[in-house]
Formats: structure tokens, C-alpha cells, sequence
């Protein structure tokens, strides 16, 4: 069976087309190498422009602000130990908000600590 495709065909149909002139197949030759072309710059150009794809989540990243929610503050203020983990966890995960939610978390460690010591030694007295 004779194959229209040149990586199909062997030598002697290769010979016999170049000796003839072989248009047709050199025109399809070409028209599959700029073909080829295109589809690389285009993969070249998606993989620029879609940088900020997310693979693993089928959309675009977010954008990480350092600015902490307002349940994130209210877990910093009065869930301060958890917070303080939490924290800790992103901040070695590269998030930036992480580094700003432990320290917050353990300024509010320090701060209920001082007022719970404050408080019992006002009511041993």
C-alpha cells in the first residue's frame, strides 16, 4: 500500500519523486515545517503569557497580598498560640502574610500572657 505521508514511503518512491520534481510532496514538506513552526512559537508564546497558571488547580494563582483577613487578625488576637502555627506553616511556605501573622500572634502570646500574670498577682494580693 503506497502512503501519501514522506515517513511512510521508502527510498525508492523518495528517489523516484525527486527525479520527477516531486512538487506536490516538497510543498507539503514545507507547509508541515512552517506548521510545525507556528505551533511551537504559539506553545513558546502560551507558556509567557500563562505563567501564572496553576496546574494543579486548573485556574490562575491568586495574587499573595501580606494584608491578613479579619479572621485571620481575630485568630491572631484571641486564638493567638494556633495563629502563631499557622503562621509559622506559611511563612516557611513562602506565602507572605505568614512572617506578619506569627509575629502578631506572638505579640498577642506575650501580651495575654502579661496581663494573665498581671491579673493574678493583683488578686494574690
Amino acid at each position: 500500500m503506497r502512503s501519501d505521508f514522506p515517513e511512510d514511503r521508502d527510498d525508492r518512491d523518495r528517489d523516484r519523486d525527486r527525479v520527477r520534481g516531486g512538487g506536490r510532496d516538497r510543498d507539503r514538506d514545507d507547509r508541515d515545517r512552517d506548521r510545525d513552526r507556528d505551533r511551537d512559537r504559539d506553545r513558546d508564546r502560551d507558556r509567557d503569557r500563562d505563567r501564572d497558571w496553576d496546574d494543579d488547580r486548573g485556574g490562575r494563582r491568586r495574587e499573595q497580598s501580606s494584608d491578613l483577613t479579619t479572621g485571620e487578625w481575630l485568630a491572631c488576637i484571641f486564638c493567638s498560640g494556633i495563629a502563631c502555627i499557622v503562621g509559622l506553616v506559611w511563612l516557611l511556605q513562602g506565602n507572605p502574610k505568614g512572617g506578619k501573622m506569627f509575629g502578631i500572634s506572638f505579640l498577642f502570646v506575650i501580651i495575654w500572657n502579661v496581663l494573665r500574670f498581671a491579673i493574678a498577682g493583683n488578686v494574690g494580693n
